[in-house]
Formats: C-alpha cells, sequence, structure tokens
C-alpha cells in the first residue's frame, strides 16, 4: 500500500466514515475464516440469530482463534 493510496484511504474516512480497501485478504484467507466462523458454536448468549440477521457480540473474546487470521500482515500495514 503506498502512502498515496493510504492518505486517500484517510481522506475516505474523514468525509464519508468508512473506506473500502480491496486486496486484504487472500481467497485462501476468505475461505479460513469462513470456515471458522461456518463450525462457531452459535448457542450461546453472545450470539444474536433470527430471520435477517446474525451478529456476535464480543466477537474476538468470543471467537479468540480467529483474531490471527483477521489481523494479518497486509491488514497491519
Amino acid at each position: 500500500m503506498s502512502v498515496k493510496s493510504l492518505e486517500t484511504y484517510k481522506s475516505h474516512i474523514l468525509e464519508y466514515g468508512f473506506t473500502v480497501i480491496n486486496d486484504i485478504f487472500s481467497q485462501e484467507e476468505i475461505d479460513t475464516i469462513s470456515n471458522v466462523l461456518q463450525n462457531i458454536d452459535t448457542s450461546k448468549e453472545n450470539f444474536r440469530k433470527s430471520e435477517d440477521l446474525f451478529a456476535i457480540r464480543q466477537f474476538l473474546k468470543e471467537i479468540p482463534e480467529i483474531k490471527d487470521l483477521i489481523f494479518n500482515d497486509m491488514i497491519k500495514k
């Protein structure tokens, strides 16, 4: 990620409140993260499910094994 693009991302965050950065995760990393999420025990209290909603309160606390997958070298840059 170049300094110029980093400044563009920062500017977009300041203007719109968010930004999208492509290519942070490889397809293999996405598949691994997806696999972890699909195989978690969702019966705990911090997992919210309804017909149109799935949410996890305290995401990293509930699924600690996903932390190293999400915070890869690209996202740390």
